[in-house]
């Protein structure tokens, strides 16, 4: 049925000076852990500088291991990530400095789509970090008087390379025709999502006047956000709606169930608007488990 056949298990093989970590969940039923295995096993080297790892998830499935093996993932990455950058086979690779490139796009990317819809499922540890590298833009992205300019600037960053569907007219020295611009895709993209931007420039400050009540009328609120109530209404659904994700709990990879991803959730009835608080309660487990971690983490250090 498949007339592209990824033949991984040969390719392997030739990866022989780079350090490779293989990520499988034993309940994966699309690419069954046995598969993984193989590939471990056919890809030489066990130490130094081609050294290999696998991280076995014992409940995990196709798209969940992350999930299903919590903060230790990340724990697991970092010290793959870690004994890796050790290796002077790496940083001396010619795509090494893309792949920090690309990291950072992932990160830019990340910092622009949590400021657009600001939630309460990011992983602590990608909050850190976030934080860490784009504390003041996000801050200017999320505030009230919102700055456009930082949303373009990380867009243009981390946005990929937009190309033209359809190849500009040649002339008989191949040469394009005058005032071709190569760069009117990206430009095109840029101004659809600056576009969108600014459709959700009042969001956030309708948001913080949410979270100060928990039933509000409609004319207050619109008067508060100085704006018409029919306008203001308008807002409301955007808000609605751009809070709302596909949230998966199980079953086929693309199911699942409409809910609210924001931080605080709302509906109206009539002229009135009441406000659910949806921030997650803290599991107590989950909170010594974090904790225990990061003491071993600080004692494994001291060692």
């Amino acid at each position: 049925m498949l007339k592209i056949h990824f033949d991984s298990l040969s390719k392997i093989k030739n990866v022989r000076n780079t350090p490779v970590l293989f990520i499988t969940g034993l309940q994966d039923s699309f690419v069954p852990p046995q598969q993984t295995a193989k590939l471990f096993n056919g890809k030489p080297g066990t130490t130094g500088q081609g050294f290999k790892q696998i991280l076995q998830v014992e409940n995990g499935n196709h798209n969940d291991t992350w999930l299903k093996h919590g903060d230790q993932y990340i724990k697991d990455l970092r010290d793959f990530f870690k004994k890796a950058k050790e290796n002077p086979i790496v940083e001396e690779a010619k795509h090494y400095d893309q792949i920090v490139k690309k990291n950072e796009q992932m990160y830019a990317l990340l910092a622009v789509a949590a400021s657009l819809s600001p939630q309460q499922a990011l992983d602590e540890n990608l909050v850190s970090t976030l934080r860490d590298k784009y504390a003041d833009r996000m801050s200017r992205m999320q505030s009230n008087a919102v700055d456009l300019t930082v949303f373009e600037e990380l867009f243009s960053f981390a946005c990929p390379k937009f190309i033209s569907p359809v190849p500009p007219a040649l002339d008989e020295e191949g040469k394009p025709p005058p005032g071709h611009n190569p760069q009117e895709a990206y430009r095109l993209q840029l101004r659809l999502f600056m576009a969108e931007v600014v459709q959700q420039k009042q969001l956030p400050t309708i948001r913080s006047y949410l979270k100060l009540y928990t039933t509000i009328g409609i004319p207050k609120l619109a008067a508060l956000a100085e704006a018409d109530e029919a306008t203001f209404r308008e807002h409301l659904q955007s808000l609605k709606h751009k809070t709302h994700t596909m949230s998966w709990s199980g079953g086929a990879p693309l199911s699942g169930s409409w809910a609210s991803s924001a931080e605080v959730d709302f509906f109206v009835e009539g002229d009135v608007a009441h406000v659910a608080d949806s921030n997650l309660v803290r599991k107590h487990s989950d909170y010594f488990v974090k904790q225990i971690n990061k003491l071993e983490e600080i004692i494994s250090t001291l060692k």
